[in-house]
């Protein structure tokens, strides 16, 4: 009960680097998005990757949940910090997907934690793309992974227009370093 509840129901976050261990030893030579359950929950998750990124996306949030490059790198989802206030597949106060659709001032909704449709609308061999549509339609998001690519483009159509605030999500660069050096690897990056 309480902490340990917490962190004992995200042990299966563990897949995650596990998989993209798997994906760093057996490098695609071309883009990918296929269904995965990555983190061991019963229901498969999106993975888009190349030979550079790997990442995996919930339809909870319609948001990036983790990152890794392929020189072995995390640069989204450090599930080594401390779990406050959830115990499934939600944004916490340390634990912020990228892409998430935090307040939306058309109908002053926050979609956070709401169901995403997530769809692998184009696969080609230059690059791949999903779609992403929030449970009301008012949001639909479209995220490109290009060959040989460190990164992806995100675009946006909101049904009513006005404003959308999207967090970035908990972005952590350099686990490794912090991990064994703390406080002085911040200061060095």
């Amino acid at each position: 009960e309480g902490w340990g509840k917490e962190m004992w129901s995200h042990l299966r976050y563990a897949m995650m680097p596990a998989k993209a261990a798997n994906w760093v030893e057996n490098l695609p030579t071309g883009p990918q998005a296929y269904w995965d359950d990555v983190d061991d929950d019963g229901y498969n998750e999106l993975v888009m990757c190349n030979e550079k990124i790997f990442m995996v996306f919930e339809s909870i949030g319609g948001r990036i949940v983790f990152i890794a490059t392929s020189d072995g790198y995390v640069e989204l989802g450090n599930f080594m910090v401390q779990y406050r206030g959830t115990e499934g597949d939600y944004n916490d106060d340390d634990h912020v997907g990228a892409l998430t659709d935090k307040w939306y001032t058309y109908n002053s909704h926050d979609y956070s934690h709401d169901s995403y449709t997530v769809q692998i609308e184009e696969i080609t061999s230059s690059y791949v793309q999903a779609k992403l549509t929030s449970w009301d339609g008012n949001i639909t998001k479209r995220v490109r992974l290009e060959n040989g690519s460190h990164g992806f483009r995100a675009t946006y159509n909101l049904q009513h227009g006005n404003t959308l605030y999207v967090r970035l999500g908990s972005l952590c660069p350099a686990v490794k370093n912090l991990l064994y050096y703390g406080e002085p690897a911040l200061k060095q990056m």
